[in-house]
């Protein structure tokens, strides 16, 4: 039988008809899986080729991977000034190309070594690391593949492709609003802890407790919203700008670290860092790297040294963010790493499968609730400068509004990005997600319910999916703030999401509704949250609550008191105190 990798059903039209019950079909998501099926033919997404145990091994290794990656013989050779530019971008390899890489390798042979095929076909607007998989294990083992013609159907790989950083243009409102805001501060006598923010909405009463604080300097690198930058103004708070100006030096040091990568890259002992087990991955990440020593070094390079002079420029006590896996937040760290300069992160959710890791790079972490610090614990990170202080963000819902829940007639429904599914072994595509909660829902007339698309999705492919559906009591809300919905809500359905411990500590209950088959975090996890894992399921559980008025038994108080601490108004003093203690030991 052979194999055929498809991006979506439209390449169907490039195979020879009489050979498609003689394909296994192998592909990236469920609506095409399930396309295929209806047709009935072979078919399999990919990433049911990866068990828990594989998938654990594969993590473990690009994880591992992207810390070293930028090393050689033992020295980190993309230092600028004491800053390492391929650590600013260590989770962006991990997540965005050394993972996916390996997983669609490891799913590659295992697929050609189980069904043994005569050939191999190969959509051409499949993801580069599809490509290079295939190409590279079907080189090894004779196999011919052929290529099948773009099939010009809009689809999505699940993976980003690799983004430089980019800070926020220079914005003349924002000069102007740095010059009322210096007219202020010039008529205030003191010295006061100055802050470097990056800003985040769930930290936004952390924000404001700042501005009305006097012994703080705010600073903020990104622009918030326009309705809260009065108060801040009354303040002095200020927008800081990195410096812009041609560095020779810099620009130097960009051409040193280029011709060194030259070199590296053909080092057999450096692409020896890229086998796992039997899966070379250095055909499939080669390609990335160049782009990044090509392309993004020059950017980032300059940001870095623009960053640097203004951190410098300002005086600068403290580097405040909300996690710290981003390039533009690691960006800050390593630049304050750098100057001597500590940093802190404030959480601003609950660890998940993909930033958990990355969490522990700033040098201080203001933890919600006690459980946290365990989890980052358990991966091995110190917890010598952690600290339980509360969640800022639901400080914001105090007093907590107390309403009966029952009956129930608002039900919302929290959803999780695509591009999750890349890195994950799981069923866990939106659209099967969304249509297996929406089949339970169906004949719960008497309810209505909202569909919030997460911040990271497009609303448009939720109108997309659900229009045809033409549900009268359904509605897709994704510009209304959570906190408006939460009140609103009755019940939330909910993936792994932060939201669900905001929704118990409102007193609403909640149905986590699992599909996937990979490992959650806690508190998603046995011992703290029951799953509920299949449409049937799903439907009877629906049914008890509304038409019955019984709810699921929760231990809300014991998941609150772990992961969300103290509910009591001070999580934002106790991280200023902490902080104003730090910067009096600077």
């Amino acid at each position: 039988m052979d194999l055929c990798f498809l991006k979506n059903a439209a390449a169907l039209r490039g195979l020879p008809q009489g050979e498609l019950d003689a394909t296994h079909f192998v592909c990236f998501d469920w609506t095409t899986r399930q396309q295929l099926r209806e047709r009935g033919l072979s078919v399999s997404l990919s990433s049911d080729e990866i068990t828990p145990m594989l998938g654990k091994r594969l993590d473990e290794f690009a994880f591992a991977l992207s810390c070293d990656w930028h090393r050689h013989c033992g020295e980190d050779f993309t230092k600028l000034e004491g800053v390492s530019l391929g650590a600013i971008y260590e989770h962006m390899l991990w997540f965005q190309t050394l993972l996916p890489a390996y997983r669609y390798l490891a799913a590659v042979a295992r697929l050609i070594e189980r069904q043994s095929p005569a050939r191999i076909w190969l959509q051409d607007e499949l993801d580069h690391r599809v490509v290079d998989a295939v190409e590279s294990t079907a080189n090894l083992r004779h196999i011919p593949v052929e290529r099948i013609a773009a099939a010009n159907a809009v689809g999505e790989d699940g993976v980003v492709p690799w983004r430089p950083v980019s800070l926020r243009p220079v914005d003349h409102v924002l000069r102007a609003y740095n010059f009322a805001a210096d007219l202020i501060r010039f008529s205030r006598l003191g010295r006061r802890i100055r802050l470097l923010a990056s800003y985040y909405p769930t930290l936004q009463r952390l924000f404001e407790t700042v501005a009305e604080d006097p012994r703080f300097g705010l600073y903020f690198l990104e622009r918030p919203p326009a309705s809260i930058l009065s108060r801040w103004l009354r303040r002095g708070s200020r927008f800081l700008f990195p410096h812009s100006q041609s560095d020779h030096g810099t620009t130097r040091r960009v051409v040193e670290i280029q011709a060194q990568w030259k070199q590296v890259r053909h080092d057999p002992d450096y692409r020896r860092k890229f086998v796992c087990d039997d899966l070379d991955g250095w055909q499939s990440v080669a390609g990335d790297l160049d782009q990044f020593f090509g392309e993004i070094l020059v950017d980032l390079a300059h940001q870095v040294a623009g960053c640097r002079a203004a951190i410098r420029a300002h005086e600068i006590d403290l580097i405040l963010v909300p996690f710290d896996a981003p390039p533009v937040q690691r960006m800050l760290i390593e630049v304050g790493r750098a100057l001597d300069i500590p940093s802190m992160v404030v959480l601003h959710g609950l660890p998940g499968a993909y930033n958990a890791r990355y969490n522990c790079c700033a040098d201080y972490f203001a933890s919600w609730g006690p459980a946290t610090i365990e989890i980052y614990k358990t991966l091995g990170c110190s917890t010598t400068n952690m600290r339980v202080t509360g969640s800022p963000k639901l400080d914001t819902y105090l007093p907590i509004p107390k309403r009966p829940r029952i009956p129930v007639r608002s039900i919302l429904i929290l959803t999780n990005p695509q591009d999750y599914s890349s890195t994950l072994p799981a069923e866990d595509d939106p659209e099967h997600y969304i249509f297996t909660v929406l089949a339970a829902c169906r004949d719960l007339r008497e309810c209505e319910f909202v569909v919030r698309p997460h911040p990271a999705e497009s609303p448009i492919r939720y109108r997309d999916w659900l229009a045809p559906l033409a549900l009268p009591n359904l509605s897709i809300q994704a510009r209304t703030p959570i906190e408006t919905l939460l009140a609103q809500a009755d019940l939330v359905i909910t993936p792994v999401s932060t939201v669900a411990l905001e929704a118990m500590a409102l007193g609403i209950p909640i149905l986590w509704f699992d599909v996937a088959r990979s490992s959650p975090p806690p508190p998603f996890a046995a011992g703290w949250l029951q799953p509920v894992r299949t449409a049937q399921e799903l439907a009877a559980c629906l049914k008890t609550i509304v038409r019955e008025d019984k709810l699921p038994p929760t231990n809300t108080a014991r998941i609150l008191e772990s992961f969300a601490g103290p509910i009591d108004g001070g999580a934002s003093r106790r991280i200023l105190d902490w902080i104003a203690r730090i910067a009096g030991d600077v």
